[in-house]
């Protein structure tokens, strides 16, 4: 989901990369078949990715 400081603490995401701070869900992430995972970052292009569940802005998220 692509973020505006109007939307960012409504923006559900589950994916972080630890070398930029990016988040975002897995339809964003980018393949790199040098990898040993094939998937990295869309911004800075790192493996560093991990999924940590849903959150809701800065919050987990627990559903409606």
């Amino acid at each position: 989901m692509i973020a505006t400081e109007d939307n960012k603490s409504e923006e559900l995401w589950n994916f972080v990369c630890w070398d930029c701070k990016w988040r975002g869900v897995a339809q964003e992430l980018k393949q790199d078949e040098t990898l040993e995972e094939w998937w990295c970052c869309p911004r800075c292009n790192s493996g560093k990715i991990e999924d940590v569940g849903w959150h809701k802005g800065n919050e987990r998220y627990k559903g409606a």
